[in-house]
């Protein structure tokens, strides 16, 4: 099936919450395993421009050089803390270069933490996830293309969770190039494959994964925890393009799902399970049946019960699908094809671009000429889901009272830029070929969230006019 446009992954990215910017090793592991201070193990350094000469992992100058050497290191309660840079799992002692067999294991007791400054930097512990992307990549060729090309070396799990309970945390990492095509179970999960596992994810990006189940994520007899992670371009060639699950009971909050796709379930598809997804937007995901979810067991049928608050669901319809006697409860989200239940609404959600991406809510509190209906549209309060330190609105204003639908952004500090589709605080060449997508129309039909970022007349169209003020912010007054 043809894949939908889909914007850059920088598009859905911030910096993380202000109040975990810095590292503090100590502090990390009692948020991350929740044991005291007194108990850490080890902290190992990671940073593949490490200048040494020493590498054993015991500051930032003297960090090992790949991850898989400081897994190997690691015991119970550490936490290894890796500076930005490219990770490839077939590098690293006891490793076969080329080996699509290779995965980075995660382990029970052990956090690994991404979005690291290094060695060589003023302060090398400065933690910020998009400003030092830290990428576990499957692309052990480093010749990835567009549309999947190229993919055939790549490895068949990335990264994988299995028989590790909630203390092995994955954060701040963009994981991409995952091609689970292989014979079973190397068709299942191409960036992260989890066998009775509960991992926590947290703060990452699923970029441009493929499998045959599960294109970015694959969980069976499991309950993984993921939250504040992007789901983007991800694709599977039968069912699940973002997630797949089987008997699991995963709990996702604050997550967005884009472009993602497969047969069935283009973000994801459910057998036997309990799901549950909180503050989470869909945006673009396609499917043959169920553009973003998908409930189709068979031989015998085996039900699974979604449970779905706060969310907006935006898939150009035909949202779920539901073949199986399953049981959908969604409730106060916005669901384009609509949904009965409580709170749920069908209206436009009125997507603009903010600092950090293309989903924020349209407020007038925030400078917009209307207000979104699912500002305040939630269930809850803001601040009992820990949502009060995120924002929905593009001037970055927390959210307060009543909770939101669907997905918050990190609060970055910074403004928005129009023009800047990259948000990289400057207008380039990037930029420029965005602008001519937008205005050609190579985008999504109508002017999708993320062009309109080049909307600087908000009228609803990227034309002439756009163009004239576009030229006028590249070239100044």
């Amino acid at each position: 099936m043809s894949r939908k446009p889909f914007p850059p992954a920088a598009l859905f990215l911030g910096g993380k919450k202000s109040r975990s910017r810095i590292a503090i090793p100590a502090l990390f592991l009692c948020m991350s395993i929740g044991v005291q201070a007194g108990h850490v193990t080890a902290t190992l350094f990671v940073d593949p421009h490490a200048t040494g000469p020493s590498h054993d992992g015991s500051t930032w100058c003297h960090a090992f050089l790949t991850l898989q050497d400081a897994l190997a290191a690691a015991t119970l309660n550490t936490i290894i803390m890796v500076a930005e840079g490219v990770y490839r799992p077939d590098r690293g002692g006891g490793q076969s270069s080329g080996n699509r067999s290779a995965t980075f294991h995660l382990q029970t007791g052990v956090a690994l933490l991404g979005g690291f400054a290094g060695c060589g930097e003023i302060n090398p512990n400065a933690h910020d996830v998009v400003l030092h992307e830290t990428v576990l990549s499957g692309d052990l060729s480093g010749d990835d293309g567009p549309g999947f090309s190229n993919y055939d070396e790549n490895s068949y799990h990335v990264v994988n969770g299995s028989f590790v309970n909630g203390s092995a945390f994955l954060d701040g990492f963009t994981i991409t190039g995952g091609n689970a095509d292989g014979p079973d179970p190397d068709l299942r999960g191409g960036g992260l494959l989890i066998n009775a596992g509960s991992p926590t994810i947290r703060h990452c990006t699923f970029r441009e994964n493929k499998a045959t189940l599960g294109g970015a994520m694959n969980y069976e007899g499991a309950s993984p925890m993921v939250t504040d992670s992007i789901f983007v371009g991800n694709s599977a060639g039968f069912a699940g393009g973002a997630m797949r699950g089987w008997d699991s009971s995963p709990f996702v909050q604050n997550c967005l799902f884009v472009g993602n796709t497969a047969e069935a379930g283009g973000a994801a598809w459910y057998g036997a399970s309990i799901p549950r997804f909180a503050n989470c937007t869909f945006f673009a995901n396609s499917a043959d049946q169920g553009n973003a979810l998908s409930f189709d067991s068979c031989c015998p049928q085996q039900p699974s019960t979604l449970l779905a608050t706060n969310c907006i669901f935006w898939d150009g319809g035909d949202e779920f699908w539901n073949e199986d006697g399953s049981t959908l409860n969604v409730t106060q989200s916005d669901v384009q094809s609509g949904w009965e239940g409580q709170g749920n609404i069908d209206d436009d959600p009125l997507f603009v671009p903010g600092p950090g991406g293309c989903f924020y809510l349209s407020q007038t509190a925030a400078g917009q000429e209307v207000t979104s209906p699912c500002v305040d549209g939630g269930g809850d309060q803001a601040a009992d889901l820990d949502m009060d330190v995120l924002t929905s609105r593009s001037d970055e204003a927390g959210d307060t009272g009543t909770v939101d639908m669907g997905y918050h952004f990190p609060i970055t500090g910074r403004a928005l830029m129009m023009g800047d589709l990259d948000r990289s605080l400057r207008i380039d060449l990037f930029d420029i070929a965005g602008f001519q997508r937008c205005f050609t129309g190579d985008e999504p039909t109508g002017v999708s969230p993320c062009c309109r970022i080049f909307d600087f007349a908000m009228d609803a169209d990227v034309d002439l006019d756009d163009l004239f003020e576009f030229y006028l912010a590249i070239t100044g007054p």
